[in-house]
């Protein structure tokens, strides 16, 4: 439960509004809103006895009232001042796990979930079609859609393993591939990432795409060059795990010329990015494909295993 909160109301009340009960402490932002209106009343109801006054002295009674008004106008103003600033220290209402889960939600909106702890982020990246959606949707429990999105999002869930009563809760993070912006945001933000690599845009194609590594060697640039900055800026926050996935598997083949020149691209990479210092025993590749259900639960227990490990 988030500092200062507490759970008297279906509205939730900051301490610096409470008292020894919520309904006491309310009122007293109730009160200042009140009195503020008393207040603008009262000038208003001495708005009659300045046109008296003013007939008595000799005076207009328009310009003695209009004087009164005057000042009731300012009063007004300071009443909208005085509830505009109530308002806003009024919190944002928790939202419940169960409204968001399987579906996006913007980044920000994770902070606002009624969880015990912050959800572990698991991000998902790679570049258009890929088959990053397509990957959440299958370790996805809650309904997710899968469709391909052009924002960057969270998708809260629950993850199980069949035969096991036990779940965890975390959020994937998703972005437009075509956007580096938001891929590298998801680098940075995530506890946890997944790459995804594949030979070829299309799903029935087994021959490699060389415009398509290329694409893949300047995400993997720009990736290690957030996670070197996130690494050096709080060592804390380093990346907890980075699993690679050589997505499209299924489209190889035995003997395919096609896997062999893929496998000569990505075996230097791959030995690259072992030797780089914030992923040092943080690493794993695999060979990978979303239509297949072995490899989609043993990416599923692996993602499980580490995040229950690490309660």
């Amino acid at each position: 439960m988030p500092w200062g909160w507490k759970r008297t109301f279906t509205t939730k009340v900051p301490k610096a509004f409470s008292d020894t009960s919520g309904s006491v402490g309310f009122g007293s932002a109730a009160g200042t809103v009140a009195g503020g209106i008393t207040g603008v009343t009262g000038i208003f109801a001495t708005t009659g006895w300045a046109i008296a006054a003013g007939k008595a002295l000799g005076i207009s009674a328009a310009a003695g009232a209009g004087a009164v008004v005057g000042a009731a106008s300012v009063g007004v103003v300071v009443l909208g001042a005085i509830t505009y600033v109530v308002v806003k220290s009024l919190p944002d209402r928790l939202v419940t796990f169960k409204e968001v889960s399987g579906k996006r939600i913007q980044i920000e909106v994770l902070e606002k979930i009624d969880t015990e702890a912050p959800l572990p982020k698991v991000g998902v990246i790679g570049i258009s079609r890929a088959g990053k959606s397509t990957l959440i949707k299958a370790l996805n429990f809650e309904g997710f859609d899968g469709r391909s999105t052009d924002v960057l999002a969270a998708v809260p869930t629950e993850l199980r393993i069949e035969g096991d009563e036990s779940s965890v809760r975390i959020a994937f993070l998703d972005g437009a591939g075509a956007d580096m912006s938001q891929q590298s945001k998801i680098a940075f933000l995530a506890d946890y990432l997944i790459i995804i690599l594949d030979h070829n845009e299309l799903e029935m194609d087994s021959e490699v795409n060389g415009q398509r590594l290329k694409g893949h060697k300047v995400l993997l640039d720009e990736v290690d060059r957030h996670l070197m900055d996130r690494s050096g800026y709080n060592q804390q926050n380093e990346i907890k795990k980075i699993h690679i996935l050589l997505n499209k598997s299924d489209q190889w083949g035995a003997g395919n010329l096609s896997k062999k020149k893929f496998e000569e691209w990505y075996f230097p990479l791959i030995k690259d990015w072992q030797s780089k210092p914030y992923v040092q025993g943080r690493f794993t590749m695999k060979v990978h494909s979303n239509k297949s259900f072995q490899n989609v639960t043993e990416l599923k227990e692996l993602i499980f295993k580490e995040l229950t490990s690490a309660e």
